[in-house]
This record gives structure tokens, sequence and C-alpha cells, in this order.
């Protein structure tokens, strides 16, 4: 085989070895795509006020064909059980998967879980004055903007509601609408709905161990 032919098939090989790894990266971001929307479907009906055999039921119709997009959202889930939602979610998920009735709240939660439920489905005025009500302190306006020593998983509030996730975006949200002047008061929007677009609430504290906290059933 000639100088010529050698080059041409090394080009050919390389080319195909480089649409196969394109091939392969767009698999693997399209898995990724809908493994976020399932997680994302998950915790929307988690944060709905449908029972569990319903939201699950619901969740079963919005499975990929897929199932290793469904496993790998609820792997996912499964490290992030530290809060209602998230934990819902994965037992809303994992009943969905499985076909099976969806599990009850791990009773080692059951009381954190049941506050941030309530929480979240009250109204950002509402949810903002509950909070009040455990830590006067919130109720300082200069202090709404950065909180974290008050509310939060960095806080040591002396309630555990008020160490969440969920009451920090509250803080954070009633904060910014009353500086932007949208009257919080005035909108009877959950508070799980007007932080559907923050990040997950469930996330690693870094610099500090973890003592959330975690459904383990």
């Amino acid at each position: 085989m000639g100088f010529l032919e050698r080059a041409l098939g090394q080009r050919i090989r390389r080319e195909l070895d480089e649409q196969a790894r394109d091939r392969s990266g767009r698999r693997q971001r399209t898995r990724a795509r809908r493994q976020l929307v399932l997680t994302e479907t998950a915790r929307a009906l988690a944060a709905s006020d449908r029972d569990d055999p319903t939201a699950s039921a619901r969740l079963r119709s919005h499975l990929p064909r897929d199932r290793t997009v469904a496993r790998d959202a609820i792997d996912d889930l499964a490290e992030r059980r530290t809060s209602y939602l998230d934990d819902r979610a994965y037992r809303l998920l994992t009943a969905a998967v499985d076909g099976t009735p969806v599990r009850p709240i791990d009773p080692a939660v059951a009381s954190q879980f049941a506050a941030e439920a309530e929480l979240g489905r009250l109204s950002l005025s509402d949810a903002f004055a509950a909070l009040a009500v455990l830590e006067p302190r919130l109720r300082d306006a200069s202090r709404q903007a950065d909180d974290t020593l008050l509310v939060g998983p960095w806080a040591s509030g002396p309630h555990a509601v008020l160490n969440t996730e969920l009451a920090a975006g509250i803080v954070r949200e009633y904060a910014a609408a009353t500086r932007d002047g949208r009257a919080p008061e005035a909108d009877p929007t959950p508070v799980f709905e007007r932080l559907a677009d923050a990040p997950g609430e469930s996330g690693a504290l870094f610099g500090r161990d973890d003592n959330r906290p975690r459904a383990r059933n």
C-alpha cells in the first residue's frame, strides 16, 4: 500500500472515530436533558396537592421509553432526600417506575417534611409570616436580603424548618419582592410554584458536615 493510500485510510479512520464520539456525546446529552425533564416533572408533581396515587399515576405517563433515564433520575433524587420536595419526588418516581404503591414518608423526618409541605403551599406573604413567628428577627427589613444566619442550611434556628433551603428561598424571594415593589401580600401563588425555577433544594454543604435530616426508607 502506498503512502497516499495509507494516509487516506488513516484520515477515514479518524473521521469515523470522530463521528462515533460525536454520536456518543449527542446520546449522552440527550439522556441528560431527558433526565432533567423527568426530575423536574417529578418535583412539580411532588409540589402539587395531588394525593400520592394520583401524582404517581400522572408521573407514570411521563416516563421515557429508555428506563435507564428514569433510573438515573431516581439515583439523582436518592442523593437529595433532605427536603420534602426532593423526597416526595423520589418516592413518586420509584413508585411510577416500579408500578408499586408510593412508600410513606420516613417517620424519622415526617415532622419536618410535613412542616415544609405546609409552608411550601402557602403564599409567599403567609409563608414569610409563618417563618417570622418562629424567628421574629426576620421582620427586620434591613436583614432580609441576607439572612444566612437565621434561615437556611447554615443556620441553627430553634425550629428545624428554619434550617432549610426552602426557608432561605422564601426569605430571599420576599426580600426581593418587597424591594422591587411587587407587593407579595397581593400574590396568592404558592411558594413551591414561585420557587420552581430556583436550584434544587438539597445541594451539598461544602465546608460543613451535612447533618440535615435525611429520609432513608
